[in-house]
């Protein structure tokens, strides 16, 4: 889970569409300095974690950039499901982030370049 940085996939089992022209969302969780840090879609996010015994997470002092977007439903979803997460789950290169046992959130594995990826006529270069 440490030091990758994973793709949003779903928000509360609904597939993410990225929409044309914008970054991929994304989450990252910092080894050994408990810092979180990402990309909504919009605006940049950090604050602290916890991970513990069990597959146990807690998010914290989650804070925003404020920059204002066409379409904030994103990023008011992906806020609001981290704020709740409580366990998260690894199954190969899926993260799975839960709130009372219910999946909030997944993400795939992947490195900082491939945050960036390029839509070109359909084809997805990273």
């Amino acid at each position: 889970m440490l030091d990758a940085y994973w793709t949003l996939l779903s928000l509360e089992g609904q597939d993410v569409q990225r929409p044309q022209n914008t970054q991929t969302a994304f989450i990252r969780f910092e080894e050994g300095k408990t810092r979180v840090h990402g990309f909504t879609g919009c605006n940049r996010f950090f604050g602290r974690y916890e991970a513990g015994e069990q597959q146990s997470l807690r998010l914290s002092g989650l804070s925003s950039t404020r920059m204002a977007c066409p379409n904030m439903d994103q990023e008011n979803q992906m806020m609001d499901a981290l704020s709740r997460v409580d366990t998260y789950r690894i199954a190969g290169k899926v993260l799975t982030l839960y709130a009372n046992g219910t999946a909030v959130a997944t993400f795939m594995a992947g490195t900082e370049e491939s945050i960036d990826t390029k839509v070109r006529e359909g084809i997805i270069i990273d």
